[in-house]
């Protein structure tokens, strides 16, 4: 084992470097660009900058880049995302050296040294980001836009930002300058100083990571808990330990997969890996939202324990990370889905509505025991569809209600302590303990609904209403929630003005009481409120009557002559007599057992 400090001229001598099929995608954003970038600028003549360490492995390979010439070839346990950007980088400056009277030898020289060498990348990437980097990273060609996947974009992102900050040096330089600046760069690149660890097995990189990982290394928990598993499977040294070494490392290369897959659908954009390995701790090993918060604390304390006590927990281990790839496999189903199908189309209201959080460790505990019994699934998304809708999007309670609760129905449903049924009855008694039936008449009663509830939410109530008069009148539905919900082609009416002109202050107190009711909304498509503004309703009613929606003919049916407080009671009325039965729980309120 080596672990000399030396220069990044001397680290890519005569090597190919391989990303290991457990490793992560391209991760980098543009924060850690911004850094390395602004190291490099300032960094003063005759100084070194510190590349940190890398840590690679021996596979006993060789590989010819030549008749005469052999590269030897390495796995990069870590320190991928730092040489993947140093090799961006690299090409961005032999590319605008190019533009330069440079010697043409001498940029292929560079490109020898750091990228490839003949049809040889030094540089090999995972998956079908291997195609991408040599491709478009650095043979530059284009690429298409349709089939870019997240890790794509951040290599594309890394590439396009170099060259922009290249072309504003550029435009502050005469050429010479500018080709001064990009042989000083390259030289400060040549330089970088790095502390380099070779090892030729999987037990002693694990040793190495895991001691870099303690001393400060910015990774994430589940990097983290990788590495810390690995680390104490390697100390309890049972026999067959490069065995399960290799498990993990496949495991947790799904794992990685799969979050790719997540950012790349419509909703998981935005959802935290880490929150998914934190929601899979609740159904696995403990629902209280105390230990939940730090969950990687407690699974550290428990592996650590059983290894003082001198416990061969590798069985324990491998259970946690095979039932754990299996959480993350289900998240990448649900937001993957795409049958058109009850189950699609309640988990789109779902996320459309938002608040979903509270129910991804019951939502994952679901989906692994159940995901080919569709009747099932399609009853406990209506149960949550309802619970989201009477708590969270007309009972406005806080995002946290009923969390406690909904942790414990998970963890009991998926340690098998309830059924189906008992779950199905546990989610009614929560919404019966927070928002009975009296209570969620009172909230769409409210006089102020139009400023209490959000714009999204009472357009989901009026789609849900639309579909209503639609079925009552044998009209088929021509167009989906995402088109309904869209702000931009579909607007909330005060059928009565806001702001119109009164003669005495009994009419406008009058207003007041009912501009904003519930009874006093609809639907307008695009244009409609552009078009008559601030007019009466008398002047808006021929309109009305001939309406693509539904949710708009049917105001006629109240009175064509005016809209005053008499007509919208009854349309209030309606609505909320329509919101009872399509939000009806089953059975009488009573105190929720758990």
């Amino acid at each position: 084992m080596q672990n000399p400090l030396i220069n990044l001229n001397e680290f890519l001598n005569r090597k190919i470097f391989k990303i290991p099929y457990y490793q992560r995608n391209y991760a980098w954003s543009e924060t850690q660009l911004f850094d390395l970038w602004n190291d490099l600028l300032f960094l003063k003549e005759n100084k070194q900058h510190f590349f940190g360490t890398i840590i690679i492995k021996d596979v006993q390979e060789d590989r010819k880049v030549s008749a005469l010439l052999s590269y030897r070839v390495f796995e990069i346990i870590d320190g991928q995302q730092r040489l993947t950007t140093i090799s961006i980088l690299v090409n961005e400056i032999l590319n605008e050296l190019k533009n330069t009277d440079i010697d043409k030898y001498a940029i292929e020289e560079y490109k020898k040294n750091y990228l490839k060498y003949n049809n040889i990348y030094l540089l090999e990437l995972l998956n079908d980001d291997k195609q991408f980097y040599e491709d478009y990273i650095i043979d530059n060609k284009s690429y298409p836009e349709d089939i870019i996947t997240p890790s794509r974009k951040r290599l594309k992102k890394a590439k396009e930002y170099y060259k922009e900050r290249l072309s504003e040096i550029k435009d502050t330089r005469n050429e010479e300058e500018n080709k001064c600046f990009l042989l000083s760069l390259l030289e400060k690149i040549k330089t970088l100083k790095m502390i380099q660890y070779a090892v030729v097995d999987d037990s002693d990189a694990i040793l190495i990571f895991q001691t870099v990982n303690d001393r400060g290394v910015d990774l994430s928990r589940l990097d983290k808990t990788k590495s810390f598993l690995m680390h104490i499977l390697y100390l309890t040294s049972p026999d067959d330990v490069d065995i399960y070494l290799g498990k993990i490392n496949h495991i947790f290369a799904d794992i990685f997969k799969y979050i790719e897959d997540i950012k790349n659908t419509e909703f998981g954009g935005n959802l935290d890996e880490e929150a998914i390995q934190r929601y899979h701790y609740i159904i696995y090993k403990n629902y209280r939202r105390d230990v939940a918060s730090f969950y990687f604390k407690h699974l550290k304390n428990e592996f650590i324990q059983k290894y003082q006590k001198d416990e061969k927990c590798k069985d324990d281990i491998m259970d946690y990370v095979e039932d754990l790839r299996k959480a993350y496999a289900a998240i990448k189903e649900i937001f993957s889905y795409n049958q058109k199908d009850e189950v699609k189309e309640l988990l789109n209201k779902l996320f459309y509505l938002g608040d979903i959080s509270n129910f991804y460790p019951l939502l994952i505990a679901f989906w692994i025991k159940n995901k080919k019994n569709i009747p099932s699934i399609v009853e406990v998304l209506k149960t949550l569809e309802f619970l989201t809708f009477r708590l969270y999007s007309i009972g406005k309670r806080r995002t946290d209600t009923g969390q406690s609760k909904l942790y414990t129905i998970a963890h009991k449903y998926y340690k098998d302590i309830i059924n189906k049924d008992n779950l199905i009855t546990k989610l009614n008694n929560i919404i019966k303990e927070y928002e009975w039936d009296l209570n969620f008449e009172r909230n769409l009663e409210d006089p102020s609904f139009y400023n209490r509830v959000s714009g999204a939410n009472i357009r989901y109530l009026f789609y849900e209403y639309e579909k209503h008069l639609r079925k009552e009148a044998g009209e088929p539905l021509e167009f989906m929630l995402e088109e309904f919900s869209d702000s931009s082609k579909y607007e909330i009416e005060h059928i009565l003005a806001q702001h119109p002109r009164f003669d005495d202050e009994v009419q406008e107190e009058k207003h007041d009481l009912c501009v904003h009711r519930l009874g006093n909304l609809t639907i307008a498509n695009e244009g409609w409120n552009k078009k008559w503004g601030k007019a009466d309703y008398e002047k808006k009613v021929k309109d009305y009557g001939t309406s693509l929606l539904r949710i708009q003919r049917s105001l006629i049916d109240y009175n064509k002559n005016c809209w005053e407080q008499p007509e919208i009671d009854k349309r209030e009325s309606d609505i909320i007599d329509f919101a009872k039965i399509r939000w009806k729980i089953n059975g009488k309120k009573e105190k929720p057992m758990f």
